[in-house]
């Protein structure tokens, strides 16, 4: 485990400096073990060779730094390199840059259509199980089609079978009048068959219906719409401002909801503790820690969800 005195970090062994592997997500947990907290507020900096950064908030727990790796820290492999930065009030103290790396992964999953993971994180397990549901819809819908034609088809022999049927009786009235009855039977036996015909019919439109409507709600299951807000320095409130965001609905059970900064913004937004805290008609509320210096651009992933019984 790596350690830190007097916020100068040693790394063991060379076995210490994984980080993790490219493309994991909340699988590991950074942690640096510290002699004495000191009551600051820690900060982990990561810096890849090419100038990407990114920074983590560390939490303390029982004299041991750490913070669960998400996606983005493990974007790319190769080496990084690290510091730990702690802020009490005005104060801002920072260690030694020491050396990380992050492992190679196979990534056959970027063959597939790329979905940003510093964007999406936790909506990817959701539009999963949405893809699933909605194939199933999907099934269901094709099995109400061929139901459907299949009913259809049967109607048009009755109906040919009502229409024969009559043509018969018609013969055996003008043959004689003995057969009047037996073409009265015949006759009566026609019409039950046209009114089930009718009835088929009836059932297959039904189906019909049915099957486009299930069709369009999984069609309408999949469909994800992306704001981009600005959030002004000058209209934080108590630490807390209301943006407009057309699209958004009050109730969350029909609606998803994924708040993530743009990169820009990305360092200012998680040093500030901005969190989305409220949803109404058209508009979201964010809340902070501490008010940003400048104004913040974030991204807002709209889902519509359905309960599926």
């Amino acid at each position: 485990m790596l350690r830190m005195k007097d916020f100068r970090v040693t790394v063991p062994g060379r076995q210490d400096e994984l980080l993790g592997y490219e493309g994991e997500h909340l699988a590991r947990r950074f942690a640096v073990a510290v002699d004495d907290p000191g009551g600051w507020d820690y900060r982990l900096e990561l810096r890849a060779p090419g100038g990407a950064a990114d920074i983590l908030a560390l939490e303390e727990e029982d004299g041991v730094l750490c913070a669960d790796l998400e996606r983005s820290a493990l974007r790319r492999a190769g080496r990084l390199e690290a510091q730990i930065r702690g802020i009490s009030g005005e104060r801002v103290k920072r260690s030694n840059v020491f050396p990380l790396v992050v492992g190679d992964s196979l990534n056959a999953e970027q063959a597939l259509p790329e979905v940003q993971p510093s964007e999406f994180l936790q909506l990817e397990q959701r539009l999963s199980a949405l893809k699933t549901a909605a194939a199933a819809a999907a099934g269901d819908a094709q099995s109400a089609v061929q139901s459907a034609e299949t009913a259809q088809a049967t109607a048009h022999t009755a109906q040919a079978a009502a229409e024969s049927a009559a043509a018969s009786a018609r013969s055996a009235a003008d043959d004689a009048g003995d057969a009047v009855n037996a073409a009265a039977v015949q006759s009566q036996l026609a019409a039950e068959e046209a009114q089930a015909a009718k009835a088929a019919r009836k059932d297959a439109a039904q189906a019909a219906f049915d099957a486009e409507f299930w069709a369009q709600r999984a069609e309408q299951a999949g469909t994800v719409r992306r704001l981009s807000l600005t959030l002004p320095v000058g209209q934080w409130d108590a630490l807390t401002q209301s943006v407009a965001a057309p699209g958004v609905l009050p109730d969350e059970t029909v609606q998803l909801i994924r708040i993530v900064p743009a990169l820009a913004s990305q360092a200012a937004y998680f040093a500030a503790g901005v969190l989305c805290t409220g949803q109404s008609e058209g508009a979201l509320a964010f809340t902070c820690r501490e008010t940003p210096a400048a104004d913040l651009q974030v991204f807002a992933v709209l889902q519509g969800v359905t309960a599926w019984s």
